[in-house]
């Protein structure tokens, strides 16, 4: 019973929310990890990360679309899609720098050791400032979102939750 209720619920909750966003959002703009990333990671390390195969030839760490691409060609159709995620991005560089660089045995018979540095969120977030005439920006029709965390976590063991969550502006 309790299950069905919770589904049931969910699904409505979603259905809105995608009425919602159909009716709203022109563009996204997406900023974090790998989970958002469609290509970035490998077009700054040159090709070399991620792997090719075994994943998609457009660069990202996936065999299909990402969310953010469903979310934009297929929920809000002809949306633009404006993303700055990188794979192992930080919150913040100075509370945790990482390199895109993996063990051998995350993937299968691949090692790769490249130290190329990818931009944190604060970082992609004043690329995409710096990038845009902020004043042509419709903000009622443009949706923002940051998805990223972990890394933080991967590259700095020591730190809080709290400190994971701040960013510092200077």
């Amino acid at each position: 019973m309790y299950k069905k209720t919770f589904c049931q619920t969910h699904k409505s909750i979603f259905s809105y929310v995608v009425i919602q966003a159909s009716l709203n959002y022109t563009t996204v703009v997406t900023f974090g990890d790998s989970m958002s990333d469609t290509g970035n990671a490998y077009r700054i390390s040159n090709h070399t990360w991620p792997p090719v195969p075994p994943f998609n030839s457009n660069g990202s760490f996936a065999d299909g679309l990402l969310w953010n691409q469903v979310l934009t060609e297929q929920l809000l159709i002809n949306a633009t899609l404006h993303d700055y995620a990188c794979d192992s991005a930080t919150t913040e560089s100075e509370l945790a720098q990482s390199t895109m660089d993996r063990s051998p045995n995350l993937i299968a018979n691949y090692s790769i050791r490249n130290s190329t540095k990818p931009p944190s969120v604060q970082q992609q977030i004043f690329e995409y400032i710096n990038a845009m005439n902020t004043k042509l920006i419709d903000f009622d029709q443009t949706l923002y979102v940051i998805w990223v965390g972990i890394n933080n976590y991967n590259f700095n063991t020591s730190l809080t939750p709290l400190q994971t969550v701040e960013i510092s502006y200077y």
